[in-house]
C-alpha cells in the first residue's frame, strides 16, 4: 500500500522584534538635601527601545543652582552628569510610561562668594529611577514627562562637607519636560 502524501509544513516565522531608537531633550527643576539646593536641570537622552526593553544614555547638566541661605547667587551650585540606564516601556494606551534605573558619575561643585571666597568640587557614584511618560504628538514625535530621584548612597551615611560651605546634596529629587524624536 502506497504511504499517504504528507503535506508540506512551513517553516515558522521568527519573531519580530520592535526596534526603536529616539533622541529627546528636556528642561525642569531639581531639588537636592541635606543642604537645601534647588536647581535648573537640562537633560539629553538617547533611547533605544527592543520590544519594551528600554536602554539609555543620559547626560544631565545643571548650569543654575539655588543654595539656601545664599540669596540668589546662580553660581553656588553646579553638577554634571552621565548615566547608563536600563528600563521597561508600560503602554497605556497610546501613551508609555517608561521605569527604568540608571548608576550616573556625578561631578559636583559648590561656592560661596561672601564673606570670602570658597569652592569645593567632587565626583561621586550616583544610583537612579526614574518614571517617564510619552505622549506621542505624531508618529516621530513624543512630549515627555519625566520624574526622578537619584541618592548617593556613600553620602546617605555621611554628609560630604567641606568647612565653610554646605554639604554636598546627597539625595535629589527632579521633575523635566520634553521632546523625544525617533531616528527608526
Amino acid at each position: 500500500p502506497a504511504l499517504p502524501a504528507l503535506a508540506p509544513v512551513a517553516p515558522s516565522p521568527t519573531p519580530s522584534h520592535a526596534t526603536e531608537v529616539r533622541l529627546g531633550v528636556a528642561l525642569g527643576g531639581r531639588f537636592g538635601v541635606p543642604s537645601t539646593i534647588s536647581m535648573i536641570d537640562l537633560e539629553a537622552r538617547a533611547d533605544l527601545r527592543v520590544d519594551r526593553l528600554l536602554l539609555f544614555a543620559s547626560f544631565e547638566n545643571v548650569p543654575f543652582g539655588f543654595v539656601s541661605g545664599q540669596g540668589l547667587d546662580a553660581d553656588a551650585y553646579h553638577e554634571s552628569s552621565i548615566a547608563l540606564g536600563l528600563g521597561r516601556k508600560i503602554p497605556l494606551g497610546s501613551c508609555a510610561l517608561d521605569l527604568a534605573g540608571a548608576p550616573s558619575i556625578v561631578t559636583m561643585r559648590l561656592s560661596r562668594d561672601a564673606p570670602s571666597h570658597a569652592r569645593a568640587e567632587d565626583v561621586e557614584l550616583r544610583v537612579g529611577i526614574s518614571a517617564r511618560l510619552d505622549v506621542p504628538l505624531s508618529k516621530y514625535w513624543d512630549v515627555t514627562i519625566t520624574a526622578d530621584t537619584d541618592v548617593i548612597p556613600d553620602a546617605l551615611r555621611s554628609a560630604n562637607r567641606i568647612d565653610p560651605l554646605p554639604a554636598f546634596p546627597a539625595w535629589t529629587s527632579g521633575l523635566r519636560v520634553g521632546a523625544s524624536g525617533a531616528l527608526l
